[in-house]
């Protein structure tokens, strides 16, 4: 912003201005490369921004940041009586050109703004528009490599013999880890013993829970996916991809010190008796590992004591780690997360100077952090 004249005592006589010579108006491809630099991701929250990046990944197939305009076009749905793709579309700040540069390739910034501007578009006539929008590209999206990597995961999990096949045993115990994963797997339009071996039907690939997988986001939409991944490990962190769960296990590793809970009196005896009534016998002790909150610098949204199941409050398990950081991504976003993770990353916790064979819980124990 220009710093504003001085003020004068008397105002100067000042010769009449020149007309000045109309300028030449901004090509298409001008206009769409300036009005796309201008803020307009502002109508996204995290959740929306985190459903367009696993759609851009889906494409980007060799993970190389841009995809094919051709290509991608194809699963754009058109409006009644459009005749050609929404490619460009109006917002505040202009007109929004989906492949703004004209290159033949979409990179992340140009999909984002163009979400961003579909989505503005689509809402001044039909506050229902946007989210049929977002279905119906569901409909022709690939699996994205972090829901790969997920189900990937999940199916190593319950090969017990790791032969890369899952015995039709080892299938029921997967469908039944929760009620609403064995739903999904025995929907009637997709069950999952469709996807058995063709030669073999008490066999169930990599491949054929992958294809699964694929024609149930299709049918049923990105977050239906998103919820059997949570239902299937037993916790929220679906939204996370390899490389944020390997960096959080890395921080865990690092900081997480050692609590012994002292476990609940036992209901029954050792023989099988039920135990003696007003009996005050704890049972064995058991051994936990923990992160403080302190020390990572999060508020505090630990239980209460009766809730804790005796775990220390202002500490996270592992998996309560997790959840968290999949909560922070989806409701501050990707790049608050990168951000905790960078810091916690330069964290060094020295074993606590108090003798109890603990890490460091915070700058205000007494222990050492650099």
């Amino acid at each position: 912003m220009a710093t504003p004249a001085p003020e004068l005592d008397e105002e100067p006589a000042m010769a009449p201005a020149a007309k000045p010579a109309p300028s030449p108006a901004p090509s298409p491809k001008e206009e769409s490369q300036s009005c796309a630099s201008e803020p307009v991701t502002h109508i996204l929250d995290p959740k929306e921004i985190h459903h367009i990046r696993d759609l851009f990944t889906a494409f980007d197939a060799n993970a190389n940041g841009k995809i094919c305009r051709e290509e991608v076009i194809k699963v754009f749905p058109k409006r009644d009586g459009e005749t050609n793709k929404p490619l460009i579309v109006d917002t505040p700040h202009g007109k929004i050109v989906f492949d703004a540069d004209g290159d033949e390739w979409i990179n992340w910034d140009e999909w984002l703004a163009y979400f961003a501007g579909v989505k503005h578009d689509r809402l001044k006539g039909d506050p229902s528009a946007w989210k049929k929008f977002m279905a119906w590209i569901e409909l022709n999206v690939p699996m994205s490599p972090r829901q790969i990597y997920h189900m990937s995961e999940i199916f190593k999990m319950y090969d017990a013999n790791k032969d890369e096949f899952l015995e039709a045993e080892e299938v029921e115990r997967m469908k039944s880890s929760e009620p609403r994963a064995k739903k999904k797997f025995e929907a009637n339009e997709n069950k999952i013993s469709n996807f058995f071996e063709p030669d073999n039907p008490n066999l169930l690939s990599l491949k054929g829970l992958l294809r699964w997988c694929a024609e149930r986001r299709n049918v049923r939409g990105f977050w239906d996916v998103e919820n059997l991944i949570n239902d299937l490990w037993g916790y929220k962190v679906a939204a996370l991809d390899q490389a944020e769960l390997e960096a959080l296990e890395r921080v865990f590793k690092k900081l997480a010190h050692e609590v012994v809970i002292q476990s609940p009196a036992p209901d029954t005896a050792p023989d099988g008796a039920p135990a003696e009534a007003g009996s005050t016998a704890a049972g064995p002790p058991k051994t936990m590992f923990s992160v403080s909150l302190l020390l990572l610098g999060l508020p505090d949204d630990t239980a209460t004591d009766s809730e804790s199941g005796g775990r220390m409050l202002g500490d996270y398990t592992k998996a309560q780690l997790l959840q968290r950081a999949c909560h922070i991504k989806l409701t501050e976003g990707q790049a608050v997360l990168g951000g905790h993770i960078a810091r916690w990353d330069l964290i060094q916790a020295r074993p606590c100077t108090q003798g109890k064979g603990k890490r460091c819980c915070g700058p205000d124990a007494g222990c050492m952090i650099q």
